[in-house]
């Protein structure tokens, strides 16, 4: 799918709860040509508090912001009303940027739940250009499969924030229907020593993988680029601008430039 553009030719910034949507979108955009800067941001509450500082982060979400220029830009919603006034009022070529549906029921629940009545969400409808992801939870395992003192690895949380993925952890307590771990090293650094509590099947045993989104997300981008690169060469060969062991020596210096 080609990246969707403003009537300018700017390419649409993503924002999206699901790291995997923001890789995707970031990987078709690199098979584009274009510069993708992905970030992670706090997403608050500006309308209930009043400031971006007095209010709690609600959730950690992504945003890929793209650009054929010399480097990336996008619009900022930084706010839950900010996000859903936009997705109401403007299409996104207009707003420049899309939000994803996960990001934009996040908002509406959290108004639905401020607000104490189903009448806050009337008309708060998503955007049909947005994009709609749905996680798949397991539930085979049972607070039995746990016990104190436990490594554990938290996935993509059912019912918690999603800035808990990947995070490693260790189980200090089992409650009657959740249990509860103290983050070892966390997604994100300011989270390291918190308690938070999951049910039984967002948890894997054992520390597994790299826990910091931060190196994930650098570890993710540099596939991309490596896939990029891969391509390209693939494409001069098939023209015979190269030869093969020139594909490979070129392949190893770009593979060999990322990691510097």
């Amino acid at each position: 799918m080609a990246i969707p553009r403003e009537p300018n030719g700017r390419p649409l910034t993503l924002y999206t709860l699901d790291l995997e949507a923001a890789l995707e979108y970031a990987h078709g955009a690199l098979s584009e040509g274009l510069n993708v800067e992905i970030t992670d941001r706090d997403l608050r509450d500006t309308e209930t508090y009043r400031s971006f500082q007095e209010s709690p982060v609600l959730v950690k979400y992504w945003c890929v912001s793209l650009s054929d220029d010399a480097s990336a830009r996008g619009l900022r919603s930084a706010s839950a009303h900010q996000i859903i006034e936009a997705v109401e009022k403007l299409r996104p070529e207009e707003y420049g940027a899309i939000h994803a549906d996960d990001l934009v029921e996040f908002c509406k629940a959290h108004y639905l739940k401020t607000r104490g009545s189903a009448d806050s969400a009337q008309n708060l409808s998503s955007h049909p250009h947005t994009q709609k992801r749905t996680h798949v939870f397991g539930i085979e395992k049972t607070l039995s499969s746990f016990k104190v003192g436990d490594k554990v690895t938290v996935r993509a949380p059912s019912d918690r924030p999603l800035f808990h993925h990947g995070s490693h952890g260790t189980v200090v307590s089992i409650g009657t229907k959740r249990v509860h771990v103290r983050m070892d090293t966390a997604a994100f650094e300011n989270h390291d020593g918190e308690v938070a509590n999951f049910l039984p099947g967002d948890l894997t045993l054992g520390h597994a993988g790299t826990p910091r989104s931060a190196d994930r997300m650098k570890d993710a981008f540099t596939t991309m680029k490596l896939e990029v690169g891969g391509a390209l060469v693939a494409v001069a060969l098939e023209a015979g601008i190269i030869t093969a062991e020139q594909g490979e020596q070129i392949k190893t210096e770009w593979a060999n430039h990322l990691q510097s």
